[in-house]
C-alpha cells in the first residue's frame, strides 16, 4: 500500500519527467514535426532636431524652422543640393531589416533621396542601398498613429545578419531656391530570422508552446498559408478588423530581394514594421506571394477585411503583393499561377468580374488594378504590371457568378478554382442516388455520396456526353482528368476516355482496354485513334476492333484480344484486313530459329516481319505446307507474299520455294535446284507450278529431281542443275527418264547448222528434236557414227525413228535417218549405208534379205563405190547404177570333186575341177564364178 510519502515522490517525479519531455520537443529541433518560426522583435533609433547636427554634412546644417515645426535639417543657403551622413548606429541585437521613415517639410519640386548600408563588425561596410518611398500604401486611420504625416520608406534587408547601420539623406532645392527640411528620422531595425535569440530562455519555449497550442485556422482559398503558419505574433496586432464587400483587386510588390532566402521572415518583418515601427496595428497588405508560389495570410480577419496598402482605396479592395522588386525582373511561372490562383478564389467568393469595372473611391475603373493605376508610382514594377491582363483573362476563365456550394464547392476549391466559372447551377443526376453535377466554363464536377467529386473537362466531357454521360456505358467518373503520355485521361467506372491533339477524343473499355493497359497502356500503345467499333470477319459473329496511334486491338469471344501494330499491322491491312486474312490468334511474338524476326499468327494465315525482308504473309495451303516442312527455322522467313503462277500460286521462301496448284495441291523446291528454277522465272515462267516435292532422281546414285508443269529439274554434283522441257522432255519421260537414259547433263539447245532444231544431252545420250522429225534419243555407237558424219545437220539428217532390232540379223540395232542407215552388232561393229547404195540396200529386202547387215561404210570401187554385207556386197557406178552381189553357199567354195554352179532355172553355167576354189555370187537371178 502506498504511503503518503511514496505518493508525493511520484507526482515530483511524473512532473519532472513531464517537464524534460516539454523541454525536449519545444527546444531540440528534429525531436517533433513541428518548428515554430523565431519570435520578431524590433526597435527604434530617432533622431530629431538639433541631434542631426553629429553627422557629416555637405552643404547642410541644421536650422530654425519656426515655433511650429523647430530645429530640421536643411541645405545651406543658395546650395541646390547637400548631404547629410549619419553617424554608424549600433543596434542593441543583430537584425536582418531596417525601414527608415521621416517627418519632413517638402515645398513643391524639393527632393529627399535616402539611403542605407549595413555592417556586422562596424568596420566593413556593404554598398549603400536606396530606400524606396511607398506612395499611398498606408491604411485609413494614418493620421492617428504615430506615423502620420511621415514619409514611409520600404524596408531595407540586410546582406545575412547586421549590428550596424548608418543612413545618409540627399537633400534637393527646387527652382525658387527653397529647401526640403527633416525634423525628424526613425530608423526601425528588426529582427525577424532569430539572430537574437538566445540559446535557451522560459521565454523562448513558453512562445513556442504558445506558437504550437494555437492551431491554424480553416481556409477555404488555394494553399494559402495562415498567419500562425508564418509566424505572426498576433499580440503586434492592435487594429480591429472592419468589413467591406471587395471590387477590386489591387497588385503590388515589397520591393525586396528577387533572391529571398526566407520569404516567411521577410513577411514576419513586414507586418513588425507595418503593425508595430509605424503603429499601425497590423500588416497593410491582405496577401503576399512568394517567387515559390507561396501565399501568405496578411491583414488579419479573413474575406472582405478593409486592408491598408492603398490609402482611400483600402475599403472595397484586395491588396496582394509580390515578394521582391518588379522593377528588375518579371515573375516566376509559380509566381504567375498563384497570383492566378487567388484572384479566381477571391473572385468568386465576392464576385469581382475580372474583366469587369466598377466604381471605387469616385472612380469607375477596372476591377483588376496595380497600385500605380491609383497612386504616382511605379508599383508593382515594370515587369510584374503588364501580367495584368493575363491575370484578368486567366481568372476570368474560372469566374463563377453562380453560386457553389456543398462538396462540389469543396472540389472546385481543391482544384484552385480551375474548372471556372459555373454555368449552370447544382443539379441532381438522373437515376443515381443522391449524385450530383454542376457544370463550369470548364468542365462538369460530378459528385456521388459513394465516389465522392471528379472533374470532366474539355474534349473528354463531349466526348462522356455524347455517350450518354452517366447512364452511358462508361457510368460515372472515377478520377479527374490527368496528363498522360503528353496527352489527357479520364477514368470511369466501365473505361476510360483518353485524349490528344492528333488523335481527339476516344472511349476505351472492356477486354480491349484490359489488353492495352497491360501491355504497356498509352506510354506503348499511344492514344486511340477511334471508339471501339464492330468487325466484319467471315465465320466470325461479334468480332470488335480499335485503333491506337501505335496499334489495333481485336477481340472475338472464342480469340480472346490480341493487338498488331507496325509493319506487320500495316501489312495487314493491305493484304485486307479481317476480310482476307481474319482476327490475329496471337500477339507478335519472336520467330524460333530467326534471330531478330518478329511473326504474328492470323484465323487465316501468318505475317513475319525481319529487317532485311520486311512484313510478308503466308496463308492457306501454302502455310499450310509451309508449317508441314519445319516453316522458318528449316526454309528461313518468306522473301515474297505469295504471288500469281503459271498453273497456280506460289511464294519464296529464303530456302525454298512453294507453289500450289488445285489439281496438285502444294510442293516445295529447294536447294541447288531452286537457285535454277528461280534464273528459269520461277513459278511465273515458263516451268510453272512444281507437281512434286523434290525427290531422289529414280535410277541415278545422289541426284535429286523435281518436277513441274512445264518441264523438270535435276541436279546432282556432277551435273549441276539442267533443266528439261517440252517434246524432249516427252520423249526422255517416255523412253523411262532417268531410270532408262539418266539424268540430263546439258540445258537444252540449238543444233548447230540446223535451224530450229534442239537437243539435250543427257548420261546415256541425246535426244534431238525438229518440228519435222519430232523428238528421237541417239546413244551407243550409233549416234557416235552419226555424229562423225555430221548428225542432224550432215547428209543423213535427223533420225525417221527410234533405235531398233535389225530384221533378219538377231543382236543387231539399225537406225533410219534420212539420209541413210546406220547399223550396229557386236561382231560387225557400226557401219554405215546411204545414198544410191542404202536405197537399192532397202529395195533389195534390207537386213532381212540375204545381205544381212553391212560389215563396212561405203568406200570406193573402181570407177563407183561400194559397201560390204554380211552375205555380199552393192556397188554403185554412174554408169551402170547400184548393183547387188550376194554368195550363193558362202562366200567362197572350194571342189574338192566336181562342183557344177547352175543357174536358177537350173541350167548348168561352169563345173569346177576337185580343188578349184572359186566366188560364186548371184546377182538379179545369175549367179557368176570367177575364180580365185
Amino acid at each position: 500500500m502506498f504511503t503518503r510519502h511514496r505518493i508525493k515522490y511520484w507526482i515530483t517525479a511524473a512532473s519532472l519527467a513531464a517537464l524534460v519531455l516539454m523541454v525536449t520537443f519545444f527546444f531540440y529541433p528534429g525531436f517533433h514535426n513541428y518548428d515554430p518560426p523565431p519570435e520578431t522583435i524590433g526597435a527604434d533609433v530617432v533622431v530629431s532636431g538639433f541631434e542631426f547636427s553629429s553627422g557629416e554634412h555637405e552643404a547642410t546644417g541644421v536650422a530654425e524652422m519656426g515655433d511650429v515645426i523647430g530645429q530640421g535639417l536643411v541645405l545651406d543657403n543658395a546650395s541646390a543640393h547637400g548631404a547629410y551622413t549619419s553617424q554608424p548606429v549600433q543596434a542593441d541585437y543583430t537584425f536582418s531589416a531596417l525601414g527608415l521613415h521621416w517627418l519632413a517639410d517638402t515645398p513643391q519640386g524639393t527632393d529627399v533621396a535616402v539611403e542605407v548600408r549595413f555592417s556586422l563588425d562596424g568596420n566593413q561596410w556593404g554598398d549603400w542601398q536606396k530606400v524606396i518611398i511607398d506612395v499611398g500604401e498606408a491604411p485609413e486611420h494614418v493620421s492617428e498613429t504615430k506615423s502620420s504625416g511621415e514619409t514611409i520608406g520600404q524596408l531595407v534587408f540586410a546582406e545575412g545578419e547586421a549590428r550596424y547601420f548608418q543612413y545618409r539623406m540627399n537633400l534637393t532645392a527646387n527652382a525658387a531656391g527653397e529647401t526640403p527640411a527633416i525634423t525628424r528620422m526613425t530608423a526601425s531595425y528588426i529582427d525577424a530570422r532569430g539572430y537574437h535569440e538566445s540559446p535557451v530562455s522560459v521565454e523562448k519555449i513558453w512562445s513556442r508552446v504558445s506558437a504550437a497550442a494555437e492551431p491554424a485556422p480553416a481556409n477555404a482559398d488555394p494553399s494559402i498559408i495562415s498567419r500562425a503558419a508564418w509566424g505572426a505574433n498576433e499580440a503586434y496586432m492592435t487594429w480591429g478588423p472592419t468589413y467591406v464587400t471587395p471590387k477590386k483587386i489591387i497588385v503590388h510588390h515589397t520591393v525586396t530581394s528577387n533572391y529571398d532566402p526566407d520569404p516567411a521572415a521577410t513577411v514576419r518583418s513586414i507586418y513588425y514594421y507595418h503593425a508595430v515601427s509605424l503603429g499601425w496595428g497590423d500588416i497593410g497588405y491582405n496577401f503576399l506571394i512568394d517567387r515559390q508560389g507561396r501565399i501568405y495570410e496578411g491583414r488579419y480577419g479573413g474575406n472582405g477585411v478593409v486592408g491598408g496598402h492603398a490609402l482611400t482605396w483600402n475599403p472595397g479592395s484586395i491588396g496582394i503583393s509580390a515578394l521582391g522588386n518588379y522593377e528588375e525582373t518579371g515573375p516566376t511561372p509559380e509566381m504567375y499561377n498563384a497570383f492566378v490562383a487567388l484572384m479566381t478564389a477571391k473572385s468568386n467568393i465576392n464576385l469581382i468580374n475580372p474583366y469587369g469595372n466598377d466604381y471605387l473611391n469616385g472612380t469607375y475603373s477596372p476591377n483588376y488594378l496595380g497600385h500605380r493605376d491609383v497612386y504616382s508610382t511605379a508599383c508593382p514594377g515594370q515587369y510584374l504590371y503588364p501580367y495584368l491582363p493575363y491575370f484578368r483573362t486567366a481568372a476570368y476563365n474560372g469566374y463563377s457568378p453562380i453560386p457553389i456550394g456543398g462538396a462540389i464547392r469543396i472540389k472546385w476549391d481543391s482544384l484552385n478554382g480551375a474548372p471556372g466559372g459555373a454555368v449552370s447551377a447544382e443539379q441532381a443526376i438522373p437515376g443515381v442516388d443522391g449524385g450530383r453535377y454542376q457544370n463550369f466554363q470548364s468542365g462538369r464536377i460530378i459528385w456521388t455520396p459513394s465516389g465522392g467529386s471528379f472533374w470532366v473537362c474539355g474534349a473528354i466531357l463531349a466526348k462522356y456526353d455524347s455517350l450518354g454521360r452517366e447512364a452511358g456505358s462508361l457510368g460515372l467518373p472515377v478520377s479527374d482528368e490527368y496528363s498522360i503520355a503528353g496527352g489527357r485521361a479520364s477514368n470511369f467506372a466501365s473505361g476510360r476516355i483518353y485524349w490528344s491533339v492528333n488523335s481527339g477524343a476516344h472511349m476505351t473499355n472492356g477486354a480491349i482496354m484490359a489488353k492495352m493497359l497491360a501491355g504497356g497502356g498509352v506510354d506503348r500503345f499511344r492514344f486511340p485513334t477511334s471508339d471501339e467499333y464492330d468487325v466484319a470477319v467471315p465465320g466470325i459473329t461479334g468480332a470488335r476492333a480499335q485503333d491506337y496511334q501505335g496499334g489495333r486491338f481485336y477481340w472475338s469471344v472464342a480469340g480472346g484480344t490480341h493487338v498488331i501494330n507496325g509493319a506487320i499491322m500495316a501489312k495487314f491491312i493491305v493484304m485486307g484486313g479481317p476480310a482476307t486474312f481474319g482476327l490475329p490468334t496471337s500477339d507478335e511474338y519472336d520467330v524460333t530459329g530467326v534471330a531478330g524476326a518478329r511473326g504474328h499468327d492470323f484465323t487465316s494465315g501468318k505475317i513475319y516481319w525481319s529487317v532485311s525482308t520486311g512484313p510478308r504473309a503466308i496463308g492457306g495451303a501454302i502455310m499450310t505446307k509451309y508449317v508441314s516442312i519445319g516453316g522458318p527455322a528449316a526454309y528461313g522467313l518468306p522473301l515474297t507474299d505469295e504471288y500469281a503462277a503459271n498453273g497456280g500460286r506460289a511464294q519464296n521462301l529464303r530456302s525454298a520455294v512453294i507453289s500450289w496448284s488445285e489439281s496438285g495441291g502444294a510442293h516445295t523446291t529447294n536447294g541447288g535446284i531452286m537457285g535454277r528454277y528461280l534464273a528459269l522465272g520461277g513459278p511465273a515462267g515458263f516451268l510453272g507450278v512444281a507437281t512434286i516435292d523434290e525427290i531422289d532422281a529414280p535410277g541415278v546414285a545422289g541426284a535429286r529431281e523435281s518436277d513441274f508443269k512445264g518441264g523438270r529439274i535435276y541436279w546432282s554434283a556432277a551435273t549441276g542443275c539442267p533443266v528439261v522441257y517440252g517434246a524432249i522432255m516427252q520423249r526422255y519421260i517416255d523412253i523411262g527418264a532417268s531410270s532408262g537414259f539418266g539424268i540430263p547433263t546439258s540445258d537444252e539447245y540449238g543444233i548447230a547448222g540446223l535451224a530450229g532444231g534442239r537437243v539435250s544431252d543427257f548420261q546415256r545420250g541425246k535426244i534431238y528434236w525438229t518440228a519435222a522429225a519430232g523428238a528421237h534419243e541417239m546413244y551407243g555407237a550409233i549416234m557416235a557414227k552419226w555424229l562423225q558424219y555430221g548428225g542432224p545437220a550432215g547428209f543423213l539428217g535427223m533420225p525417221n525413228g527410234d533405235e531398233l532390232d535389225a530384221p533378219g540379223v538377231p543382236g543387231a540395232r539399225e537406225r533410219d535417218f534420212g539420209g541413210g542407215h546406220i547399223y550396229w552388232s557386236a561382231s560387225t561393229g557400226v557401219c554405215l549405208v546411204n545414198g544410191a547404195i542404202f536405197q537399192k540396200f532397202i529395195e533389195f529386202g534390207g537386213s532381212a534379205s540375204a545381205l544381212g547387215i553391212p560389215v563396212s561404210d561405203e568406200f570406193a570401187w573402181g570407177n563407183g563405190r561400194r559397201s560390204n554385207f554380211q552375205g555380199g556386197y552393192i556397188t554403185w557406178d554412174q554408169w551402170t547404177g547400184a548393183h547387188v552381189f550376194v554368195v550363193g553357199d558362202g562366200t567362197e567354195v572350194t571342189a574338192d570333186s566336181s562342183f557344177e554352179v547352175r543357174e536358177a532355172s537350173g541350167a548348168l553355167l561352169t563345173t569346177l575341177a576337185a580343188g578349184q576354189t572359186a566366188s560364186v555370187t548371184y546377182l538379179e537371178g545369175i549367179y557368176y564364178v570367177r575364180a580365185s
